[in-house]
């Protein structure tokens, strides 16, 4: 199980992606085996290789402008051009419209196995190992540290 999580973690997508779906059906059955499923460690891989699997599954993230954003001209005017502010001005305001209107007509298509291993694994928050509890919000981003 270590092995697969490494794998799923520095593989290539395009040699990965079609065996995701079967990696996923091995890590659910062994997580369904009440023997396999008593150990901690066990648990832990079966969360990671969801977590890692479900990152895989997702769309990737689209590049968004940022309002504001110096371009390459707007870096060569020197400070003191009165040419400086008016061209701030202007694609300032042009910048963070086409950003503000990008994110509101877009959907982004999220895969139904993404959805069903995001409920997974926070169904396993209730783990009582605080391990496999960290494991599950390092799948989400979150560093889950104590406090």
């Amino acid at each position: 199980m270590q092995t697969a999580a490494e794998i799923l973690k520095s593989g290539g997508i395009g040699q990965l992606r079609p065996f995701l779906p079967t990696i996923l059906e091995l890590s659910r059955g062994i997580g369904d085996t009440t023997l396999l499923n008593s150990n901690m460690v066990v648990r832990k891989y079966i969360v990671k290789i969801a977590g890692r699997v479900g990152l895989r599954l997702s769309p990737p993230p689209r590049p968004r402008s940022r309002p504001g954003k110096p371009t390459a001209r707007s870096q060569t005017l020197s400070t003191n051009s009165p040419q400086l502010g008016k061209y701030f001005r202007e694609n300032t305001a042009a910048t963070q419209d086409e950003a503000l209107g990008s994110s509101e007509d877009e959907e982004v298509e999220v895969p139904a196995e993404v959805e069903e291993i995001v409920g997974g694994l926070l169904e396993s928050l209730q783990d009582k190992v605080e391990c496999t509890r960290h494991t599950i919000l390092s799948c989400f981003g979150i560093d889950g540290g104590p406090r």
